[in-house]
């Protein structure tokens, strides 16, 4: 215990974590008066196991640390909180080899309780939110489970920690809900928090939120594992080593830069290939003893294997129509790709309905494979064979990608080249701690490549293809309807280009894939053959974007930029229905409910589908429609506006439809910008119109989306 008291100060709440992290590792802390910077230890109160800096809120456990297990559980709709587990975990075995560390799905137990079953470790849940403010289908089970009646468990030998992933731009109503809730059930059970509950948001720069709150963790968990009887002169420099740097000198800080070594190859030019003792060693094969062709266009061939590469379901779709929809012919014109779904003797393989989303795994471009390779001392036509000494490969190091294939494939298809690299990599990379990530990485949108060439550093291939980031499928929303094309699906998309705030090109990986995939017209002895370019593909079904199962209910269709895509599909289906009506003698706009269209566009250049929104406004489809555009508007009649403001515009008959004509809204395009400005224009719609108050007029929004009735497709 310290003679006397101590008075921890600190500019930046992180600094005081930190500070009190050291402080009240051998003493006591009470906080007599919240809401200051300045507290005051003694030992009057049970240890402090959780301060909350980012709302000044305290918990207490009692007792001292003294569990040697970390139960790491994830619930990953698109599989950033399973990656964020796997760097969770490898930081943990770094730090602390002698604990037992490990990772798994929420779903991967016989039983939701099974999860929380070990009193002896610390349950660490990172958990994201899918849709609105659900749980992700791997985490659903266990959160009913842990929402209802899970009382028959002593929970107060249990200890939790918990990140939450979320998007505060998207859904600010329903930012973190599943972590919150999470969190607030398990100490209304009376379980322990180890730490403070960590909050990551997508609309800013979610890696490097939990990079911090990782941070945090290894930190605490540092502290909790030495020996308590420690002299008040050690706590006392420790407590200065924290003032004076800002991080607590300890063992979990990784080594950033592993020794180097070299191991004899065939597959190298000079009979010699770099390793690091970090990595498990790769055994690579000669391209002569390979069994398979290297530099396939995908890695299909793997689906008849005991270890495929994409997940079932899959196809490999012909590309048909690849087209730009505008006259504007800039980068960023939108296009339209058709894919074929007659790939099985006339027969369509996959089925689809409208709403739902078409998985695309693309591959990295041939210049930027060939970049990578060109720092890299391996052959590239290298058979990636396995792993040595598979068995003691522990869990967090297991090789994530396929065997069989070769160095320049693994590039291809595996690993994302163009990806922002992650904190711990970026470190990794440039050989120090001390640098903003968010503003020196994240948002200049750095790759790995750029850090590489720039500090002019070797790296081996396990460095490389442990630490990039993988290659995620990408998730489109389908703009055809399923009615009026069984066989054939439509994609509308605009391809990613941008100079970054250092003069760099970046190119979005999957629109930059899609673009380059246009059907070649050959001609052989004056026969004309089109070669047909073809892309791996599966459906997502999404059957919480539907329309209305009667088709007389009216439908408010909202949508902005790409965001026009499912609105497309959804009007070329009451097309479909209108022309397909039992009675022909009916008149055409009585066959379904009204639609109201909003569009926003970013200039009159760039609009897509006006001929189909005319041709359903002619036959009586759609009602009104109400087209804006950020700017370039030359002519008077184009209405230069943002769609929140044109929905402002007609607040009395949005009301109107709602609350007396029970009818759906339908919100599509970008999230953290578009989709909050429309969910805020129609709040004060609702609140304005229903003379309510703020909190009633967000209570009523809810009930819709409860209610089904305000249906979103939002993306970024």
């Amino acid at each position: 215990m310290l003679k006397s008291a101590l008075t921890i100060t600190a500019r930046r709440p992180d600094q005081l974590w930190k500070r009190i992290a050291v402080a009240f590792r051998h003493n006591q802390v009470t906080f007599p008066t919240l809401g200051t910077n300045n507290y005051q230890t003694s030992s009057s109160q049970p240890s402090l196991r959780h301060f909350d800096w980012r709302n000044e809120t305290v918990r207490y456990f009692s007792s001292t640390f003294t569990k040697k297990k970390i139960r790491i559980w994830f619930g990953s709709q698109t599989g950033t909180a399973q990656l964020f587990s796997l760097q969770l975990s490898e930081a943990l075995i770094d730090a602390h080899p002698e604990m037992e560390v490990s990772v798994r799905g929420l779903n991967e137990t016989a039983s939701p309780a099974d999860v929380v079953k070990e009193q002896d470790a610390i349950h660490v849940f990172l958990l994201s939110v899918a849709g609105v403010g659900e749980p992700t289908d791997n985490a659903r089970t266990f959160y009913d489970w842990l929402m209802t009646d899970p009382s028959d468990l002593d929970w107060t030998q249990r200890n939790f920690a918990i990140f939450g992933l979320g998007n505060s731009k998207a859904h600010a109503n329903q930012f973190n809900v599943i972590g919150k809730s999470v969190n607030d059930r398990l100490e209304k059970l009376g379980a322990q928090r180890f730490l403070p509950l960590g909050l990551g948001d997508d609309g800013d720069c979610i890696e490097d939120d939990f990079d911090k709150w990782m941070d945090q963790f290894l930190h605490v968990l540092e502290e909790d594992s030495h020996d308590t009887a420690i002299t008040e002169e050690k706590n006392d420099k420790q407590t200065e080593e924290v003032e004076n740097e800002g991080r607590v000198a300890s063992k979990c800080t990784p080594t950033i830069e592993p020794q180097k070594q070299s191991l004899n190859s065939e597959t190298c030019h000079n009979g010699q290939r770099r390793i690091s003792s970090k990595y498990p060693i790769l055994e690579l094969s000669s391209p002569s003893d390979a069994t398979c062709t290297p530099s396939r266009p995908d890695l299909f061939h793997l689906q008849q294997s005991s270890n495929p590469f994409y997940q079932s379901n899959t196809y490999q779709l012909p590309v048909i129509s690849n087209r730009a929809l505008s006259m504007g012919g800039s980068d960023s014109t939108m296009h339209e790709l058709q894919l074929s779904l007659d790939i099985d003797d006339g027969e369509s393989v996959l089925r689809y309905t409208s709403g739902d989303h078409l998985i695309v795994y693309p591959r990295n471009s041939s210049s930027l494979v060939e970049a990578y390779l060109n720092v890299l001392d391996v052959d590239p036509k290298a058979i990636i064979k396995g792993v040595e000494n598979h068995d003691s490969v522990p869990q967090e190091r297991i090789y994530p990608f396929p065997f069989g294939i070769s160095v320049e494939e693994t590039l291809a298809h595996c690993v994302d080249l163009g990806a922002v690299p992650s904190p711990s990599f970026a470190r990794y990379l440039m050989g120090r701690h001390e640098f903003n990530y968010k503003e020196d990485i994240f948002n200049a949108r750095r790759t790995p490549l750029e850090l590489i060439s720039e500090i002019n550093i070797t790296l081996s291939l396990e460095e490389l293809l442990f630490q990039v980031a993988k290659m995620k499928p990408r998730y489109y929303s389908i703009s055809s309807s399923h009615l009026a094309h069984p066989n054939t699906i439509y994609l509308t998309y605009r391809p990613v280009r941008y100079v970054n705030g250092r003069g760099a090109l970046r190119e979005g990986t999957c629109t930059r894939f899609l673009s380059d995939l246009v059907p070649v017209v050959m001609d052989e002895m004056e026969n004309k053959v089109t070669s047909y370019p073809h892309v791996v593909a599966g459906i997502r079904s999404n059957p919480k974007f539907r329309l209305p199962s009667d088709p007389n209910n009216p439908i408010i269709l909202i949508a902005g930029g790409c965001g026009v895509a499912p609105i497309r599909a959804f009007v070329e289906e009451r097309m479909w229905l209108a022309s397909h009506h039992d009675d022909p003698s009916d008149d055409d706009s009585q066959k379904c409910g009204s639609i109201h269209l909003f569009l926003g566009f970013r200039s009159p250049m760039d609009e897509v589908y006006r001929s189909m929104v005319d041709r359903a406004k002619a036959s009586g489809v759609i009602t009104d429609a109400n087209i804006s555009y950020s700017t370039g508007c030359t002519e008077p009649e184009q209405n230069c506006a943002l769609v929140s403001q044109v929905l402002a515009q007609h607040g009395e008959l949005v009301y109107d439809l709602l609350e007396k004509k029970s009818a759906h809204i339908y919100l599509c395009g970008g999230a953290r910008l578009f989709g909050a400005a429309i969910e805020d224009a129609i709040i004060s719609i609702i609140q304005k119109q229903g003379n309510m108050s703020s909190q009633d007029a967000t209570e009523y929004l809810r009930r819709l989306i409860r209610d089904g009735r305000f249906l979103e497709d939002l993306a970024d």
